[in-house]
């Protein structure tokens, strides 16, 4: 901003003559030039600091409107240049507003007091009554939430933790207020103790306070928040509800959804409906109406119509909750009674009252039956299109600009080392049950299993298996100039490192279990002091899943393949890819017969014929309903595709490189 000035005789004069008023104005301190002429019907209150004005701003309606402030009220204020305020009603207080900004039509905005605008916020994030308690601030992650919430009861990390956080909003508190530049508020009724950063726009909110408004939001009609977060680019409209919680970059909670001491992470899609104490991770999405979503965790999560859970089987207070993990989805009317928990892309549908825990069966359907048990599926949801469609649209779906840092790691793989272990364990449990009718697995982690379904099960989870590790060897040899004077081994082994063990799912960021402890140490012992250092460490173990997946694959060479790693030729290689491939062509096969049930019972009306509501004949069907142009089915077949054709130029360059005769 320019130098300041106190104003002249002559411009007190003037200023005054176009019905602005002061008691003192020594405390008016001016940039120049300084016109007279873009002020009208001011009142200036305190020290007021007044930036240049020329031009015009444009507003939301695309009109341009001149700079300048026009029938206001300001006490301790400091305007940036070309700055249009206008129609204050009431005042603005203890702010500092940066250039090419426009207010207009707003009652008042005020700080009054020190705040941290938010940043420390207590979220009592799937548990009502506090034992999960997050700490909210402007650059929170989901891993460091998922931290404050799934290892709650480790009583010194979550301890260091939140005291690094509430040094943040200490160091981020202030008791003046900011409006960014080149920020939009207009119609809005009331913002106290509210940071609002550069390009945001606020139009038509009730009330926001005590929180930040990010880079890039939007905050639209009827908003009403209170001690909130509202991440960069992230849209908030349509009389929305807000209190305590936090709304992650470039996420949407539109229609009148309502959100309560709850956390959204990247590009999650809220409408309509309610939340209370939710952990929604990235790619959440909740539609309909008559969707409560309470005390879980979700991430990559899609919630059918009236999809219920309820945490008021208790006699202590709301103290269950439930964990939802990675894809999984719920089907209309679909009602859980928390404690439960489902494995990785489960679909559950229809009621489960009875606590069932499936997170050793991922990929399962999970269909409530009328007594409130729980039947399983094993597997069942490997097949399916929806499956492979959830997984491509997350990889486009990110609305996260490049030009912003992103707050949240996130790896849409769906098969990954983690899910390998939980796929291993699954057969092992199939195996048991399958063996041993006495066996009681199902049964102490409360759902059903039809021993018919067992085999089935333990075919898909193998070719699940068997895709990964396919995957991940076609990944290396892609990015592997090979030489044919050394062994492949030599080629291929990369830094070793220990993925031995159990490995974590910290919100999508895949890591052995062993660098999550390495972190917990830092944190407890004082070597990660700061929320910064924090995000950078977990966003390093992040950007390390390739080197960590590809060691895993090494690791366990032997135990799929029945050869050691470090034994490979070119020919095994070769074999082993021919067998990914035939994988490859399966779940094709299987996932587009799936959805080809889409077009096997398709029904409509010809808007055309003269007889209303006469039924389309088959032939019709087949043009208005054709599979083949459908983008859905086109875009799952060339993800196929693609992978064949990475396993065909992986497999000619072995060849060429070790000249290997198709012949032998």
């Amino acid at each position: 901003m320019a130098n300041f000035r106190e104003l002249t005789i002559d411009e007190i004069t003037q200023l005054r003559q176009n019905g602005c008023h002061s008691n003192e104005w020594v405390r008016v301190k001016v940039a120049d030039p300084f016109q007279p002429c873009h002020y009208h019907d001011c009142v200036f209150i305190g020290d007021i600091r007044l930036g240049i004005t020329e031009g015009s701003l444009r507003g939301l309606g695309g009109l341009d409107f001149p700079t300048g402030i026009y029938s206001a009220t300001l006490r301790d204020c400091e305007i940036g240049d070309n700055v249009r305020i206008s129609h204050i009603r009431e005042c603005i207080v203890n702010y500092r507003i940066g250039s090419n900004t426009c207010i207009s039509n707003v009652g008042s905005i005020i700080c009054n007091g020190r705040t941290a605008f938010g940043n420390g916020v207590k979220v009592n994030v799937m548990e009502e009554t506090g034992s999960r308690v997050n700490l909210i601030y402007d650059k929170l992650s989901a891993q460091i939430s998922f931290l404050q919430t799934i290892y709650a009861e480790n009583t010194q990390l979550i301890e260091a933790l939140h005291n690094m956080i509430r040094r943040y909003a200490e160091e981020h508190s202030s008791d003046t207020g900011e409006i960014g530049s080149y920020v939009t508020i207009t119609d809005t009724t009331r913002i106290q103790n509210v940071r609002i950063l550069d390009r945001a726009t606020i139009s038509g909110a009730s009330a926001l306070i005590n929180g930040t408004v990010g880079f890039r939001a939007t905050v639209g009609c009827n908003v009403i928040a209170e001690n909130f977060i509202i991440s960069s680019e992230a849209v908030v409209e349509n009389s929305v509800l807000v209190h305590n919680a936090f709304v992650g970059q470039a996420s949407q909670i539109r229609n009148g959804f309502t959100a309560h001491d709850s956390v959204f992470f990247a590009n999650c899609h809220m409408e309509c409906g309610e939340s209370c104490s939710i952990f929604a991770g990235p790619h959440c999405v909740s539609h309909h109406k008559s969707t409560l979503l309470i005390a879980g965790y979700y991430a990559f999560f899609n919630a059918g119509s009236n999809s219920n859970q309820s945490n008021h089987l208790y006699r202590t207070g709301p103290i269950h909750n439930g964990i939802l993990e990675h894809g999984c989805k719920t089907g209309s009317n679909s009602y859980i009674i928390w404690p439960a928990h489902f494995g990785d892309f489960t679909l559950v549908l229809g009621k489960h009252s009875r606590h069932p825990d499936t997170s050793a069966l991922p990929f399962s359907y999970a269909i409530g039956q009328p007594n409130g048990e729980s039947l399983i599926y094993p597997g069942a949801n490997v097949k399916t299109a929806g499956t492979i469609r959830d997984i491509l649209k997350w990889r486009i779906r990110d609305k996260r600009s490049h030009d912003i840092p992103k707050l949240d790691y996130v790896n849409t793989v769906s098969l990954s080392p983690l899910t390998a272990i939980v796929l291993y364990r699954a057969l092992s449990v199939l195996e048991q049950i399958e063996a041993d009718e006495n066996y009681d697995y199902p049964r102490r982690h409360n759902f059903r299993l039809k021993r018919e379904y067992i085999r089935k099960g333990r075919e898909y989870y193998a070719l699940a298996i068997d895709y990964f590790m396919g995957e991940t060897i076609v990944k290396k040899l892609l990015h592997t100039p090979l030489n044919p004077d050394k062994t492949l081994w030599e080629q291929l082994q990369e830094e070793p490192v220990n993925v031995a063990g159990d490995w974590a799912d910290i919100v999508s960021l895949i890591v052995p279990e062993s660098k999550i402890k390495d972190i917990f140490s830092s944190i407890i012992d004082g070597t990660i002091t700061s929320v910064e250092q924090l995000s950078e460490r977990l966003n390093y173990e992040g950007s390390q899943y390739d080197h960590y997946a590809w060691t895993f694959v090494c690791h366990n060479f032997n135990k799929c393949y029945s050869v050691n790693i470090e034994d490979i030729t070119p020919e095994i290689l070769v074999s082993v890819i021919d067998r990914w491939t035939e994988s490859v062509r399966s779940l094709d096969q299987m996932r587009r017969d799936d959805a080809m049930r889409d077009f096997t019972q398709q029904i409509g009306y010809d808007t055309d014929f003269d007889s209303p509501g006469e039924w389309l004949d088959d032939s019709m069907i087949n043009k208005e309903f054709n599979p083949e142009s459908n983008p859905q089915i086109m875009s799952m077949h060339n993800h196929y595709v693609q992978a064949l054709l990475d396993a065909h130029q992986v497999t000619t360059e072995l060849k060429r490189t070790f000249n290997i005769n198709d012949n032998k």
